[in-house]
């Protein structure tokens, strides 16, 4: 029976193996007042360049997201996203997962009539390391 590198150690499962490199995640609310139409937007990103042991690239990641929450309990996503795989016949494919999403009451704990605007939130990470 051959197993393959991405069952090392055998317990385990890793998608993509021997790849190293930094991550970089923001992501931004900005609240509303009381009475305005919207009740936040958050701006979302992400980055991350990966290679293997020889230094060549492994897998890239980027990616951008906007959300619209209303006062009304709509809400309105707008996600792009592209990745780029080395493969196990060491091919550097492209794949895009592009997308769009309106919803109506997504999230329940938020009451449209709020007077009380979400503390605005700034996130930033980056990390590093050897998967």
């Amino acid at each position: 029976m051959h197993v393959g590198s991405q069952f090392a150690p055998f317990d385990a499962f890793v998608s993509q193996n021997d790849i190293d490199g930094p991550q970089l995640y923001f992501s931004k609310t900005l609240p509303f007042g009381a009475g305005a139409v919207l009740h936040d937007l958050v701006l979302s990103s992400y980055d991350s360049e990966f290679k293997n042991h020889a230094g060549a690239p492994a897998q890239d990641n980027a990616g951008f997201q906007l959300n619209a929450d209303f006062r009304n309990l709509v809400t309105v996503h707008g996600i792009y996203s592209e990745t780029a795989v080395r493969t196990f016949a060491n091919e550097f494919l492209p794949f895009d997962g592009n997308g769009f999403l309106v919803g109506y009451n997504i999230h329940r704990r938020r009451r449209a009539t709020s007077s009380i605007p979400a503390a605005p939130t700034t996130t930033v990470s980056s990390t590093r390391g050897r998967i």
